[in-house]
């Protein structure tokens, strides 16, 4: 989930939402007790019960009561998914209750479905094993093909863990020990599962586990099942060589064991990522962190199991289940590896010295961020223990002269004081979106005269201790500017006049404002040099190009990135040298998906930037690692800007994004938890936690904190902010089985940038109702869907979105059996 990642719709295909009643929020639940453990991958979330009518375009095709074939007597429907519906059965001929898997009727004809049904039938001939699901009979009736197999009374592993939260450590180990003995009955034969996943363990009453569904199993004796490439499997449980594409073996099988084994001691999945790529790219890139890091009870020697499950070369990994359940048993851990693995002999690729070559020249990027770093984050800098935090709020000066011809002056000196003034841990700038909504609350406009008194209450509802603000005159060419400091810690009012003889010297104008503002803060005068050193100055000497600069600056923190865009490029034409403006467009183009144009901007800037000072170029830097998606290097850069500009919202936000983009949510936790210390009413901060605890699956905490901010967003008529947290709000609804609140939020949020004209925002909202529709069954509609998405970022050039919906329709193509 692209928290920011917006589109729009110039399309005139619509979103498809299908006739029919979605469950009520009232009846969506989870598979729980009586479910069977052929209720598969496709019974998802949004799973049918008993007595209610499918979402495959139908009512339910088996009736209680009804006979399948003279001899399966229909008992009720326990689940429902993509592929079909599976039911509870009394076998007549064998007086004993099963499980019946229906396929749909509009597949039974697809011969690669078939295939992968009678696969399920060639397990259970070569497994015989108590911890591996019993298939019975395959047959057709009435038209209708289907697959008997073991009723089993209990629960899946996602239901208890969806229960519990997660497992003691002997509960999970207990589980574990029994899932390996039923691998190793399936591997002994050669048969691979390959989409190994909590749906797909049952726990009976008795606490006996079943691994179940080998639907997309793979036998080693069997060839032409899959194409060299195919991808198989669900994302958060792949191993890394599913991931990129190879094939499996059951070592496959043993690392997604540790994903599960790792889940139930934490509760969380090692590998957590806001979109299926990321989580894709973690396991190929990242270790994981071993569990015992995370609860220190539990005991080294199982946590160490968990970590060699999870290597992501083969080699080093497990070779057998059997391996496992020794180590577990005898309480030892993993044995060490004697000697280092010789590698395989290799063809060198032109991909392989390009990747070679990019590994040989990072540490001299890493070296020329590093010189970066000590040229702009000096120690003279950095506040030191005891020194006092300044809090100040600027606002958008009044224009006193009448001409609306200068009314951006006034927005212009608020936002270029912000960062001209400097920057530095000792110093807190209140955040410009902070402002404007204190003033909405306050109900004052850009023409409304402030008094001392109302800078007090300004001062008081933003957390201020200094309150700049002021008015401005134009007679002739020349510009007079007069402002105030209200200093309400200090209980003292200081005045400041400057002119500007024409629009062009306003640049310097700001500067001498700048100045007075620093040297009336009770700073030391060491503290003060520091901030001029910092002092971030836009590198422009066009007018024009600065207002459509600072316009574009004001639109985009609105979210408003079509007209930000529109400004910005202006800003350019005006001064093709504009470094900083190429910087701010690269970022606005990539929020609108349109990747080739954000990299060429972003470099645009890198080569402008040369002989700028090391404030800007810094910056630029880092804005460009971000656009090139360079996670780590990126971060690295953000952090240190974050460190020396506390109260930079542009540089907080884009901290916030990478840490949920590479899935580090303890940190964006971190973050916007102290930004909301700072400012409980930080529409952005609120809306990054509620993304955070959406990716966590706290998700009644995430929609406490999105509603706060989709109130915000309300109270500001900010429709770009509305959509976004709908769409949001929709994913959390989706996640907590709820597809009637969340089909609604996406619906509602799909009308907002429809009309707004927004591709990529359209684009995402398209591709989440495919997965809720995908979820509920209905994968003709959800197809649609998809397609539309694809479609539309691909108008665009949305790579990360083209890439994220390909995954999304292999997985239902997979789903449907359709595996070329």
């Amino acid at each position: 989930m692209d928290g920011r990642q917006r589109e729009s719709p110039d399309s005139d295909k619509e979103a498809v939402v299908p006739e029919g009643t979605y469950p009520s929020p009232a009846d969506s639940q989870t598979l729980t007790s009586s479910t069977v453990a052929a209720a598969t991958a496709a019974v998802t979330a949004g799973a049918q019960l008993p007595g209610e009518q499918n979402v495959l375009g139908g009512t339910v095709a088996l009736r209680p009561g009804s006979v399948l074939g003279g001899r399966y007597e229909i008992l009720r429907q326990l689940g429902e998914g993509g592929m079909g519906a599976v039911y509870k059965a009394k076998d007549r001929e064998l007086d004993r209750v099963v499980a019946v898997k229906v396929i749909r009727p509009e597949l039974a004809n697809q011969p690669k479905v078939l295939r992968r049904f009678r696969h399920e039938l060639i397990l259970a001939r070569q497994v015989t094993h108590k911890n591996v699901i019993r298939i019975f009979d395959i047959g057709e009736a009435d038209g209708i093909k289907f697959i008997s197999m073991d009723y089993i009374e209990g629960q899946d592993l996602r239901s208890l863990l969806k229960e519990k939260g997660r497992f003691t450590w002997q509960d999970a180990t207990a589980i574990i020990v029994q899932a390996c003995q039923g691998l190793e009955a399936t591997h002994s034969e050669g048969v691979v599962h390959r989409d190994l996943k909590p749906q797909n363990i049952m726990i009976d009453a008795q606490g006996k586990a079943t691994v179940m569904d080998f639907g997309i199993a793979h036998s080693a004796e069997l060839t032409g099942m899959t194409q060299t490439g195919a991808l198989l499997g669900t994302p958060e449980y792949m191993s890394p060589e599913q991931a990129k594409g190879q094939k499996a073996d059951a070592r496959s099988d043993l690392f997604t064991l540790g994903v599960i084994f790792y889940e139930l001691l934490t509760g969380k999945t090692p590998y957590e990522a806001d979109t299926a790529l990321a989580t894709l790219l973690k396991r190929i890139q990242e270790r994981a962190l071993p569990p015992a890091e995370l609860d220190p009870t539990i005991p080294r020697y199982v946590s160490g199991v968990v970590v060699k499950c999870l290597e992501i070369d083969q080699r080093l990994r497990y070779q057998k289940a059997s391996d496992i359940l020794t180590d577990l048993e005898v309480g030892r851990g993993p044995r060490t590896i004697a000697m280092r693995l010789r590698l395989a002999r290799f063809r060198i690729t032109e991909q392989d010295l390009t990747r070679w070559i990019a590994f040989a020249l990072a540490p001299i990027l890493l070296l020329g961020v590093a010189v970066f770093r000590a040229r702009v984050f000096p120690p003279g800098v950095k506040s030191t223990p005891g020194t006092p935090t300044i809090s100040i709020a600027i606002i958008p000066f009044r224009n006193a002269s009448g001409d609306s011809s200068i009314d951006w002056v006034g927005s212009y000196f608020a936002e270029t004081l912000r960062t001209d003034v400097g920057q530095s841990a000792s110093l807190r700038m209140v955040s410009s979106d902070r402002v404007q909504q204190t003033l909405h609350d306050l109900q004052l406009t850009p023409s409304s005269s402030l008094d001392v008194a109302s800078a007090r209450r300004l001062a008081e509802s933003s957390d201020a201790q200094i309150v700049v603000w002021g008015q401005y005159f134009k007679f002739g060419d020349q510009i007079k500017i007069e402002a105030t400091l209200q200093d309400l810690k200090g209980d003292r009012t200081v005045a400041v006049k400057v002119e500007a003889p024409n629009g062009d010297a306003l640049p310097a104008t700001v500067d001498q404002l700048a100045q007075a503002v620093r040297e009336n803060l009770s700073l030391s005068s060491s503290l003060i040099k520091g901030l001029q050193a910092q002092a971030l100055r836009p590198s422009s000497k066009s007018i024009p190009a600065l207002r459509d600069y600072n316009e574009g600056l004001e639109l985009a923190r609105r979210r408003n990135d079509l007209d930000a865009r529109k400004r910005l490029e202006a800003a350019i034409q005006e001064d093709p040298q504009f470094a900083l403006a190429y910087a701010k467009l690269s970022e606005v183009y990539s929020m609108l998906g349109y990747d080739n144009e954000a990299e060429q901007a972003s470099g645009k800037a890198v080569e402008l930037s040369e002989n700028l000072l090391e404030p800007e170029k810094y910056r630029i830097t880092a804005s460009h690692l971000r656009i090139l998606r360079d996670y780590p290097k990126a971060i690295d850069a953000y952090e240190n800007l974050a460190k020396a500009t506390p109260s930079d919202t542009d540089v907080q936000s884009a901290l916030g994004l990478l840490y949920l983009h590479s899935g580090a949510y303890g940190k964006a936790r971190a973050l916007y938890g102290q930004l909301l210390e700072l400012d409980p009413k930080s529409a952005d901060a609120l809306f990054g936690m509620g993304q955070v605890e959406v990716m966590s699956g706290n998700l009644q905490t995430a929609l406490d904190y999105l509603n706060r901010a989709l109130t915000i967003a309300i109270q500001l008529e900010n429709d770009e902010e509305k959509a976004l947290i709908l769409h949001v709000v929709g994913i959390a609804f989706r996640k907590l089985n709820k597809p009637d609140d969340a089909m609604r939020n996406y619906q509602e949020s799909l009308t907002i940038t429809r009309r707004l004209g927004e591709k990529a925002a359209m684009a995402r909202t398209l591709n989440e109702m495919g997965q809720l529709l995908y979820g509920v069954g209905k994968s003709d509609d959800a197809l649609t869907n998809y397609q539309n998405a694809f479609r539309l970022r691909r108008e665009i050039g949305d790579k990360k979105g083209i890439g994220d919906t390909l995954i999304d329709l292999g997985n239902l193509y997979i789903e449907r059996g359709d595996l070329d």
